[in-house]
C-alpha cells in the first residue's frame, strides 16, 4: 500500500483555500480506496519550533558522535524526516503570506533540510551542486494566493518567493516529480472564485483518477 502524507500550513483553521484543496485530494483517495492510510501534518496549529544554535550543534556532529542530549534536540527533526521517506505522495498546502510562505512552513523546511539526510553533494563535473536523497516520490502543492498575476510573464512574477523556491527546495532534496494547482485571488469573494475552485477540483479529481486509479487497489 502506498503511503499518502498531507501537509498543512495555513494558519487558518476553518476557511483555508489551500486546505480545501489538499482536502479535495483526501475525499478523492478516500472515495477511490476506502481503506487507504492518509497522514496528515498539520503545521497551521501545532507549529514546528524553529531551529537554534543548540539544534545546529546537534546537526553538525557526525551520527557516531552524537550524545543522547544531541538526538533529544534532532528528535523532531529525525522524525519528520522518517516520515517524508515513508511516504510515496505528498500533498502539500499552503497559502502565500506576504508573496513567500508561512512562517510555520519555512521552519518545518529547515528541519528537512538536512545534508546527508534528504540531500548531500553531487558527484563532481555534474550539472547540479547537489544530489536528492528523497526519490521515488511524487509532490502536490496546493497554492492559493490572495492576489493574481503572479504566474510566468505576468506582471506580479517578480513578487512570487512561493512556487518557485518550494519548488526548488524539494528539487535540491531529490522531489522532481512536482505537479502544482495554484488558486489566485483568494480575496475576492464572488461567483468567479467559486468558479476557478471548482475547475481545479474537477483538474484534481482527473489527475488521481487518470494517475492513480489505474493502480491496483491493493498497491495503493
Amino acid at each position: 500500500m502506498k503511503n499518502i502524507l498531507i501537509i498543512n500550513a495555513s494558519a487558518n483553521l476553518h476557511d483555508s483555500f489551500s486546505r480545501k484543496l489538499s482536502g479535495n485530494f483526501a475525499d478523492i483517495l478516500k472515495n477511490e480506496f476506502p481503506n487507504i492510510q492518509i497522514n496528515y501534518r498539520e503545521l497551521g496549529h501545532g507549529p514546528i519550533p524553529h531551529i537554534n544554535q543548540r539544534w545546529i550543534q546537534a546537526d553538525r556532529k557526525p551520527a557516531d558522535n552524537r550524545t543522547a542530549e544531541d538526538m533529544e534536540i534532532l528528535k523532531t527533526s529525525n522524525a519528520l524526516i522518517e516520515e517524508l521517506r515513508s511516504a510515496d505522495i505528498i500533498v502539500l498546502a499552503t497559502p502565500m503570506y506576504n508573496f513567500s510562505i508561512p512562517s510555520s512552513l519555512k521552519s518545518y523546511l529547515d528541519h528537512i533540510m538536512r545534508f546527508n539526510e534528504t540531500f548531500t553533494l553531487a558527484s563532481p563535473g555534474g550539472t547540479k551542486p547537489y544530489k536528492g536523497l528523497l526519490e521515488n516520490k511524487k509532490l502536490f502543492l496546493c497554492l492559493s494566493r490572495g492576489g493574481t498575476d503572479y504566474g510566468k510573464g505576468e506582471r506580479n512574477e517578480f513578487m512570487d518567493f512561493q512556487s518557485g523556491y518550494l519548488t526548488m527546495l524539494f528539487g535540491i532534496m531529490g522531489l522532481d516529480k512536482i505537479t502544482e494547482f495554484v488558486l489566485n485571488g483568494t480575496a475576492r469573494n464572488n461567483e468567479g472564485l467559486e468558479h476557478e475552485l471548482a475547475e481545479l477540483h474537477g483538474q484534481i479529481t482527473e489527475l488521481i483518477t487518470a494517475e492513480l486509479s489505474n493502480v491496483n487497489a491493493d498497491s495503493l
